[in-house]
């Protein structure tokens, strides 16, 4: 197998290779990097345009090492998206939370002594205050009603 053949196999292992060094990236917040990715991907556009007129590939280095940084910083950026420790709302930030208010996300799970079931949280109660929230958390209970999706419920 020709490595040539399977471009997408790099791509993927230098996208790879920036959610890897997303924990060692800590010296910028997400928004820098996504900025600085879209910057190099418009630098590699601009050698991409420049380069063809002339029918020739000129920039023999230059363009695959845009590219291919471009590709680590759209690993980077993704990772500093999704990374939920950069959400305020999340619930995570709030350790102190004496009330949870959210939505079912899924049918009971019949445990050995009790039922679990997912809470997409919406708000939290803190400091005697409703706080909008974010996140999903594990819940377990034992009595009835069974709860559904949709179903509206308070968690203290």
């Amino acid at each position: 197998m020709p490595f040539n053949e399977f471009p997408f196999i790099r791509y993927t292992l230098f996208f790879a290779l920036g959610v890897l060094a997303y924990p060692y990236s800590g010296f910028w917040n997400g928004a820098y990097w996504f900025w600085l990715t879209l910057l190099v991907f418009a630098f590699y556009g601009l050698g991409l345009f420049l380069n063809l007129p002339t029918g020739k590939f000129l920039h023999r280095y230059f363009l695959p090492i845009l590219a291919y940084m471009g590709l680590v910083m759209a690993g980077i950026s993704f990772s500093a998206i999704k990374d939920v420790g950069n959400h305020a709302t999340h619930i995570l930030h709030f350790p102190t939370a004496e009330a949870y208010m959210g939505t079912i996300l899924t049918h009971d799970t019949p445990k050995a002594k009790t039922t679990a079931n997912r809470l997409a949280v919406k708000s939290v109660f803190q400091g005697g205050d409703w706080v909008d929230a974010a996140g999903t958390v594990l819940i377990y209970h034992s009595g009835r009603p069974n709860l559904g999706p949709g179903d509206v419920i308070l968690v203290k």
